[in-house]
């Protein structure tokens, strides 16, 4: 910090110095000059003997440099040192028939150096003009605080980049400007932020909308190719879709192709899905519906095709009873269903009614003469039976062993 303060009091002392520095010839200036005089004969020449300051121990600059850092060249002045201590010292007198005025400066009695300032609008910088007494000087006006800038001896403050956009009217992008301090700058000025908006020329130009591009060069539906906006930006458009399916996009306009039914009607087709050339020599598929929703009727090669009925195909295919697969007239191959066997006695086996034997048969053809049990019929069927006698005289049926039997008293089967 000592350090970037003492470079700012070198960079004082040498335009103050040189902005004091009225005489023809200084070197021959009087030895009592004071201290406009030391300027030029003793600290502007050594300024690298100034004593560099340490961060821990802080060595004070010496008076002649504590007048300049304050702009004094005469008089007593009193201020912040270097090393942050207040202090006074005596900046000397001026040479004849300068005074020393109020601003601790050398000017000739009739004005100050800083009423010549004010007189000439400088505030910052050296500048040149005749003085009350009439006579040529050249005078240091100050320094400009941080964040400015002296121009044609002002303090300019150099404006915001938003600032300059708005001063030349500039919406979007980079441009290079000259500010009102003078400098030239490359300054950015935001972004288009609206749909389809490019900036060109610092300015936000609308391209306009796919909607609005597309009905102006009669674009009904599909994707263009690159066409040049409002702005001259080649872009694609996206132009919508057609209203139906009915319709095609062709060169960006909708051909109406013809409805699926006109399309059927046309080919002579009844039913079913099929691939057609329409008006608008678009191959397409085309659903020509579907038929009766009886059982007997399916669709052939794009026709309705009526079959025979259920009772028809179990005839013909010699089938009593049960479900099916058959394939009709119109060869389509379909589930029939031929009924169910009339007696209770018949049971349905590979769609044939096969009637087994009676109950009584079944006991007798078993051997069973008393009991239940359970018997395979000569229709493969497994049939539980009770055989409930009668047994001889002096027999009961019963079990023995776990099989049925007329017992005798002894409980035996023999």
């Amino acid at each position: 910090m000592h350090q970037a303060r003492l470079f700012a009091s070198v960079l004082v002392v040498m335009l103050f110095a040189l902005a004091s520095c009225n005489f023809s010839d200084p070197l021959e200036a009087p030895a009592d000059s004071g201290v406009a005089d030391s300027i030029v004969h003793q600290d502007v020449v050594h300024l690298q003997d100034a004593p560099l300051l340490e961060t821990s121990d802080c060595l004070p600059e010496t008076n002649s440099i504590f007048c300049l850092i304050n702009t004094a060249e005469c008089g007593s002045v009193t201020a912040l040192d270097e090393c942050g201590i207040m202090r006074t010292a005596d900046c000397g007198s001026c040479r004849a028939p300068d005074v020393c005025h109020d601003d601790n400066r050398c000017a000739c009695a009739e004005e100050s150096v800083t009423a010549f300032c004010e007189k000439l609008e400088a505030g910052c910088d050296s500048i040149a003009g005749t003085d009350a007494c009439g006579a040529e000087k050249n005078y240091f006006c100050g320094l400009c605080p941080e964040a400015t800038t002296c121009v044609s001896n002002a303090c300019c403050e150099a404006p915001t980049d938003s600032e300059l956009c708005l001063e030349f009217s500039l919406a979007c992008g980079q441009a290079e400007v000259t500010d009102r301090c003078g400098a030239q700058r490359t300054i950015v000025c935001s972004t288009c932020s609206l749909p389809n908006n490019t900036c060109i020329d610092n300015q936000c130009c609308d391209g306009g909308s796919d909607e609005d591009l597309c009905a102006e060069l009669g674009f009904l539906c599909g994707e263009s190719a690159p066409v040049a906006d409002r702005c001259g930006i080649e872009r694609s458009l996206s132009c919508g879709q057609c209203p139906s399916s009915d319709f095609t996009c062709q060169n960006h306009q909708c051909c109406d192709g013809g409805s699926d039914q006109d399309l059927c009607a046309e080919a002579g087709l009844g039913c079913g899905q099929a691939q057609a050339v329409d008006a608008c020599q678009t191959t397409r598929t085309i659903d020509c519906g579907g038929c009766s929703n009886a059982s007997n009727i399916s669709c052939q090669n794009n026709q309705c095709c009526e079959g025979e009925f259920d009772a028809d195909l179990c005839a013909l295919t010699n089938r009593q009873c049960g479900q099916a697969m058959a394939t009709d007239s119109c060869n389509a191959q379909r589930t029939i269903h031929c009924g169910s066997c009339p007696s209770t006695n018949e049971v349905c086996q590979n769609n044939a009614c096969c009637l087994g034997e009676t109950e009584a048969e079944l006991c007798s053809r078993a051997g069973t003469m008393c009991g239940d049990s359970t018997v395979t019929d000569t229709c493969g069927t497994a049939r539980p039976i009770n055989c409930s006698g009668p047994c001889p005289p002096n027999r009961t049926c019963g079990t023995v062993n776990n099989e049925w039997c007329c017992r005798n008293s002894g409980g035996n089967c023999g």
